[in-house]
């Protein structure tokens, strides 16, 4: 197996502000139950839910898997988390809110079975009413209208046996 991550970039349609990374068999995750989180594995350690700021609409998202943990990424995120996820029949795809996978975000588990170190960045996510002070008004537009579409990448790499 070679060495050079496993790279994927594309753009995916987020329904409900959600969308999952999944090992087969695995159920459907549940969102987060600690405020300000974007992530959760719950429900099963083979499910991760993944909380986007767009409500309903395209996000980009980049997945990198390595065979080691890479060097953190020194470009400016917003939100950084980290979880881990299990993909034991060595299958992990991305999966669309109702179900699907999106593009080619297909057979993650580069590596093989096991335990993979997940990583999500996240950055221009749109604001939320909840973000903003009582004086400030929210105009879910503006970043559509600048072009700046919120953006993910998902850095993801096993862990050590």
């Amino acid at each position: 197996m070679s060495t050079d991550p496993l790279i994927i970039n594309g753009w995916i349609q987020v329904s409900e502000g959600q969308y999952y990374l999944m090992a087969a068999g695995a159920s459907q995750p549940e969102p987060p139950t600690q405020a300000g989180r974007i992530l959760s594995n719950e429900a099963d350690e083979g499910s991760l839910y993944i909380k986007a700021g767009t409500y309903e609409g395209k996000i980009h998202l980049a997945v990198h898997v390595h065979a080691e943990a890479p060097p953190p990424d020194d470009t400016s995120w917003e939100v950084v988390e980290d979880s881990e996820i299990e993909a034991s029949e060595g299958e992990l795809d991305v999966i669309k809110w109702g179900g699907g996978v999106p593009g080619d975000f297909s057979d993650l588990a580069y590596y093989g079975p096991g335990t993979y170190h997940v990583r999500v960045h996240t950055r221009r996510r749109p604001l939320q009413a909840t973000d903003l002070t009582d004086s400030e008004d929210v105009d879910p537009a503006t970043d559509i209208e600048k072009g700046l579409l919120e953006e993910h990448l998902i850095v993801m790499w096993p862990e050590p046996q």
